[in-house]
């Protein structure tokens, strides 16, 4: 949505690497949207996205899927999902050249 409204040189988003930053915000979205919807839709999403990136088989409520440990990093789920908004956070600050001190 933002290309259609900020010119290429003002818009921080177009520098978030779409792996992993983007794909953890969008698994973020997808497990948000199940739970202010809590439709079957959103539950297939959801469902789906484990299964594609986590090998999840069976559904989890996001609770317990987010206070999972992380195979990779060791940590919960939602510390490594904080970790990325953070990372992009900081990529965008970078982007637009604003003094964080």
């Amino acid at each position: 949505m933002a290309k259609n409204i900020l010119v290429p040189q003002h818009n921080p988003f177009k520098e978030i690497p779409p792996r992993p930053n983007g794909d953890r915000i969008d698994g973020f979205f997808a497990l948000r949207n199940y739970l202010a919807h809590y439709s079957d839709a959103a539950r297939r999403s959801l469902q789906k996205r484990y299964k594609d990136r986590y090998s999840l088989q069976s559904f989890r409520e996001p609770g317990h899927f987010l206070l999972a440990k992380d195979r990779k990093r060791k940590i919960p789920r939602m510390q490594v999902y904080i970790d990325n908004f953070m990372d992009t956070a900081g990529i965008m600050v970078k982007f637009l050249r604003i003094d964080m001190s």
